[in-house]
């Protein structure tokens, strides 16, 4: 946490993981204004993965795929977010990029942008070739929007008995 809290920016994390799941990488990006972000990897024995990233900006749409679920999301509520999952459905993603997608829509929330990320995305962009791990695989659409519905900006203040 002392890692994510020196980018100065909300950190937004899911409060409703899964059992099994543990943080296996956390990478900053503390770089100008939107060179700035943050990634948490979670990943299960099973090899099931997900990703949540922040990012302060240079987002763009989310490229529409076969299938899309509605989120419900207290912490981004001004906006109908969903999560997308399957194949792309432009022709040219989709040839580029022929495994199943899983990833909500960005977010917005205090200045920054915030998502799921799944299998695809994390095999392409994060797993190194030389890496032990097993490729992730994507945890299934229902148990994601859970995740995502979960999300929260951890507080410094002790709520509870502390």
């Amino acid at each position: 946490m002392a890692q994510l809290k020196t980018l100065g920016v909300p950190v937004v994390i899911p409060t409703a993981i899964p059992d099994g799941f543990v943080v296996t990488d956390i990478a900053v990006a503390a770089g100008g204004d939107r060179e700035q972000g943050y990634s948490i990897l979670y990943r299960h024995p099973d090899n099931r993965c997900f990703l949540v990233e922040y990012t302060a900006g240079g987002v763009g749409g989310t490229p529409a795929t076969e299938y899309r679920l509605p989120l419900n999301l207290p912490l981004f509520p001004e906006v109908d977010y969903g999560l997308n999952y399957g194949a792309f459905t432009d022709p040219d993603l989709r040839s580029q990029f022929p495994e199943p997608e899983l990833m909500s829509d960005w977010l917005e929330y205090s200045g920054g942008f915030y998502r799921l990320a799944g299998a695809a995305y994390i095999n392409d962009q994060l797993n190194d070739q030389q890496s032990p791990e097993p490729p992730c695989q994507d945890l299934a659409p229902e148990e994601a929007v859970t995740i995502i519905e979960s999300f929260t900006e951890v507080k410094d203040e002790v709520v509870g008995d502390g």
